[in-house]
């Protein structure tokens, strides 16, 4: 494995992903001064597409520019001579050094929870829908030095780049991984879409689908089929085979939530609906509004849900007792849902989850 990539000691690897492989790293600084991270080094046969590169060196400039408590930070792109296995052909790699989280992804909280029965709490789906439409919020809004919108759109969220620490933050990760993508060659990137799983595409919106251009309202109607997914505990377009996953997203067929969840309350279930909305014009004009909504609909029930209470329900899948958990139910079963639709793909194999 290797040992140090650019200024940053590689402590252990964590798992991998389409892009690169993730490790947990450290940095050091004088007297003493040590602070841990992630770095993901881009996989060597991407290192090599120029145009791949290109992107993503561009996007990740724009991603660093992102500055929130709901969204993972970026502190730096970099390009060393690697030590060890893993270099490419020319002995360098491509990486990125962000926050590290300690906590899980909302995807494998979501596939332990269908797996056991739970449901997740309603109070939860909406703080934790609401807490990533403020990160959308500030991406879809950030400027730069001269006033100019970046145009960021984050183009897959989806509960995999959803983390939950242990101390109860929300955090989005992975800003622009999908745009960087969207360089590679038509080939490679058809092929890398059938060997997809269907869950993979199961939060897209419909313009994605059909292979149009999106703006800031492709992300929220993501972020709403993620809402959809937390309450329900399966995708609101869960199919067997991704085709079909694509037909039912494109066509924005998806069994109405109180079939999953029928005690999910009539106006969550109608902002959920509007944000996901096939014509992007009869959504949520931005994210912002949507988080406005979100917020007047837990003030309405009376009942506050923070940090702290997400830290309480998270805090028993670290040490597997989920019988601790506070204000789970059992799950209502799925009509005609298959199980291994159920489950979330993850981009990174691990326990605890990073960015």
């Amino acid at each position: 494995m290797l040992a140090v990539l650019g200024r940053y000691r590689l402590l252990e690897r964590l798992g991998e992903g389409r892009l690169a492989e993730v490790f947990k790293a450290k940095s050091f600084g004088v007297e003493g001064f040590e602070k841990v991270l992630v770095v993901k080094r881009v996989w060597p046969d991407l290192a090599r597409n120029g145009a791949f590169i290109e992107l993503f060196v561009q996007q990740s400039k724009l991603a660093a520019r992102l500055s929130h408590a709901n969204i993972v930070q970026l502190f730096d792109l970099g390009r060393a001579a690697s030590e060890g296995d893993g270099a490419d052909e020319t002995g360098d790699s491509y990486y990125v050094a962000m926050e590290y989280v300690h906590g899980l992804d909302l995807a494998a909280i979501l596939a332990e929870c269908v797996r056991r029965g739970i449901a997740l709490p309603i109070d939860m789906c909406a703080y934790v829908a609401s807490e990533v439409a403020k990160a959308l919020d500030h991406a879809h809004r950030r400027r730069d030095e001269r006033m100019r919108p970046l145009g960021v759109v984050h183009r897959d969220v989806s509960p995999r780049n959803v983390i939950l620490s242990f101390e109860g933050e929300v955090k989005v990760t992975d800003f622009g991984v999908a745009k960087a993508l969207e360089a590679l060659s038509q080939q490679a990137f058809e092929s890398a879409r059938r060997n997809a799983r269907p869950s993979r595409f199961s939060a897209a919106s419909p313009e994605q689908a059909r292979g149009e251009s999106v703006d800031a309202r492709s992300d929220v109607f993501s972020l709403a089929a993620t809402a959809y997914e937390c309450l329900a505990g399966v995708s609101p377009f869960a199919a067997p085979t991704l085709a079909e996953t694509l037909q039912r997203i494109e066509g924005c067929d998806y069994p109405p939530l109180a079939i999953h969840r029928p005690d999910a309350p009539p106006e969550l279930v109608a902002a959920i609906e509007t944000a996901m909305a096939e014509r992007p014009a009869d959504r949520y004009p931005d994210a912002g509004r949507l988080y406005d909504v979100l917020l007047a609909f837990l003030y309405k029930r009376g009942r506050s849900f923070g940090a702290a209470d997400l830290a309480e329900f998270v805090s028993p899948f670290r040490t597997g007792d989920l019988g601790a958990s506070s204000g789970s139910i059992p799950l209502p079963a799925a009509p005609h849902a298959d199980a291994n639709a159920l489950r979330s793909d993850s981009d990174v194999s691990r326990e605890e989850s990073v960015s």
